[in-house]
């Protein structure tokens, strides 16, 4: 899908994606299956990436925290099986609680963030 080749840097990288009502369910297959092809475009492992999910509409949900998987099964295989997973929730669009989200319960060293390292967080809505 991309022209780019693999990137090897160390970062934690949280996705939140819009899974409110408004996207037609053709549309988040479509995200669900962009979202696949960025991961792969990362060296998700220990060393380098590490990924985050958090669905959000009315009350966004967690589905994947930096910490959540670990050693060898902290893979791009296993994160984007989780993406494969993730279920749309409908309700309402809020943004500003997935942010929130991700700052009360992603982004701390509890939930596996790592000290020294840059966090990037990516909002995809349809």
């Amino acid at each position: 899908m991309f022209a780019v080749s693999e990137c090897k840097v160390k970062v934690d990288i949280a996705f939140l994606v819009d899974s409110s009502g408004s996207i037609r369910r053709s549309n988040w297959r479509k995200m669900k299956i962009f979202l696949q092809a960025v991961v792969d475009q990362f060296d998700v492992g220990e060393e380098w990436a590490h990924i985050a999910l958090i669905p959000y509409s009315t009350n966004p949900k967690v589905v994947l925290r930096f910490n959540d998987l670990k050693g060898p099964a902290l893979t791009a295989e296993a994160v984007k099986s989780k993406i494969a997973a993730m279920r749309q929730q409908y309700g309402l669009t809020f943004i500003d609680k997935a942010l929130r989200r991700a700052q009360e319960s992603v982004f701390l060293e509890y939930y596996g963030m790592r000290p020294k390292v840059s966090k990037v967080s990516f909002v995809l809505q349809a």
